[in-house]
């Protein structure tokens, strides 16, 4: 699996973006706390708008932008959490 959408001569790879998508849905089922959750749901959906056909719909620059908060919310949430558990 991809682990970020790629653009080709200004197209969007819709495989990729299903790739993302389905990483998502894997990351949220696999971490228990439901702030690395919120987040992981905010890149699905900024994610979806990049498949949107829609003519208000934003480009890959406005959704990598979107994407890059709550992901790194998200890693920051896990560093956490990991540094939380004994051991």
């Amino acid at each position: 699996m991809s682990s970020s959408p790629r653009i080709r001569k200004g197209k969007l790879d819709p495989a990729a973006v299903t790739d993302v998508q389905a990483l998502c849905r894997a990351a949220e089922r696999a971490v228990p706390d439901a702030d690395c959750r919120r987040a992981i749901r905010n890149i699905e959906s900024y994610t979806q708008l990049l498949s949107s056909r829609e003519p208000t719909a934003r480009g890959p620059d406005f959704v990598r932008l979107r994407v890059h908060n709550p992901l790194a919310s998200f890693r920051s949430k896990l560093d956490w959490i990991e540094a939380a558990q004994p051991g």
